[in-house]
């Protein structure tokens, strides 16, 4: 039985390196102007009034199918 062995050294040749893709071009960073406009629109309320303008989209809190024991 013959057996062949194969060092490291001796394996297939190496595919020549794959070229790396060209780098986006840097954008510079400018933070001259704010960019959410609605910042200054939000108040107090905001959270309350758009909880109220999705509260008929909720689906209906699910039930047990038994009476509840506070009734």
């Amino acid at each position: 039985m013959c057996s062949l062995h194969v060092s490291p050294t001796e394996s297939a040749p190496a595919a020549a390196p794959a070229a790396a893709p060209a780098a986006a071009p840097v954008e510079p960073f400018d933070n001259t102007t704010y960019k959410n406009l609605q910042h200054h629109d939000y108040n107090v309320y905001t959270f309350l009034d758009v909880n109220l303008d999705l509260s008929n989209r909720r689906l209906p809190q699910p039930s047990s199918g038994r009476e509840s024991p506070r009734h």
